[in-house]
């Protein structure tokens, strides 16, 4: 009796396909397909190597509008459009396989609204009351005794570093999200609705990111990290000494 013909399914996540003989066009929208994988090993390397904690709770955040946008796409059921390479019929279709909303435009937006909210109400909170330093900050007084070339040196740096990356935040989320439709694997609706929940997902879960109990747990998070840090620093030398002191024995 013959073994039954073992049936393999791409891993759409990483698989993007784009019309030949376009030049660089096509391939340029390839690569801002895979946007999305780009910015969580991004968020990843920074939490990991950089203990960034606000990249931590932005990665989390992505993470739940992914889980939020395949629930949805079970629910809705709307078939992608027919040159979807990875179109599976009956049994064998899961979520991922469905347009309604597209997922890369959720995740995009998602991160575009969340490092925009951030810079402004945030980390930016001088683009609002146009002042250079934050109240709390301790070098207030050093930076007002500086020459006033030197300040507004560092505020034309200061927008200029904002300005840059809101817009080009924008034009990345853009250009992801109109690379779903240019590459066949979203209809314009499906993008549409997926890029206007990644915003409302990205205000809601900047919105839980400004609440004390956040804020709090992060600052605490922070801490731990800075500790066990240290003591893995300290512990390092100290062998690194004790090897050193063996070798002279």
């Amino acid at each position: 009796m013959m073994q039954e013909e073992q049936q393999w399914k791409t891993f759409s996540l990483t698989h993007v396909t784009y019309p030949a003989g376009g030049g660089v066009v096509p391939k340029l929208f390839a690569l801002l397909s895979l946007l999305p994988i780009f910015i969580v090993v991004a968020m990843t390397a920074s939490t990991f190597l950089y203990k960034d904690v606000i990249a931590m709770y932005m990665l989390v955040g992505s993470i739940i509008s992914s889980v939020i946008v395949d629930i949805l796409k079970c629910i809705i059921k709307q078939p992608r459009p027919s040159r979807y390479d990875d179109d599976i019929e009956g049994e064998d279709k899961d979520c991922g396989d469905y347009g309604m909303p597209s997922n890369h435009s959720t995740f995009v937006f998602f991160c575009w609204s969340f490092i925009i909210l951030y810079i402004i109400r945030r980390g930016g909170k001088s683009l609002i009351s146009q002042k250079l330093i934050h109240p709390d900050n301790t070098n207030a007084t050093h930076v007002n005794q500086q020459s006033s070339s030197f300040k507004l040196l560092s505020t034309l740096w200061f927008h200029l570093h904002n300005v840059v990356a809101i817009f080009a935040s924008l034009y990345l989320a853009i250009g992801c999200a109109y690379s779903r439709i240019y590459l066949g694997y979203h209809t314009v609706n499906q993008v549409f609705v997926g890029s206007s929940l990644g915003i409302v997902l990205g205000v809601l879960w900047y919105n839980t990111y400004e609440t004390e109990i956040v804020q709090k747990t992060l600052i605490w998070i922070d801490a731990l990290i800075h500790e066990l840090e240290t003591s893995r620093r300290i512990a390092s030398m100290n062998e690194c000494t004790s090897n050193k002191a063996k070798k002279k024995d």
